[in-house]
């Protein structure tokens, strides 16, 4: 059986190199597309979120 060790740490400048080598390298390597994305979309709020918006009003409908 192949175990692999996985370590969970908060960012900070001592392992930031280890971080950006990970997301530069290794995380997307299957997927070059995505390879310098550090994307924030996930962590904003989405409730003001235009779609959001329109959806309320009733202005626009999501496929059901």
């Amino acid at each position: 059986m192949n175990e692999s060790v996985i370590s969970v740490a908060s960012l900070s400048t001592a392992n930031e190199s280890d971080f950006f080598s990970f997301f530069d390298g290794d995380a997307f390597s299957d997927n070059p597309e995505w390879s310098s994305c550090y994307c924030q979309c996930f962590y904003e709020d989405r409730e003001d979120d235009d779609g959001s918006v329109y959806v309320r009003r009733s202005l626009l409908q999501g496929a059901s």
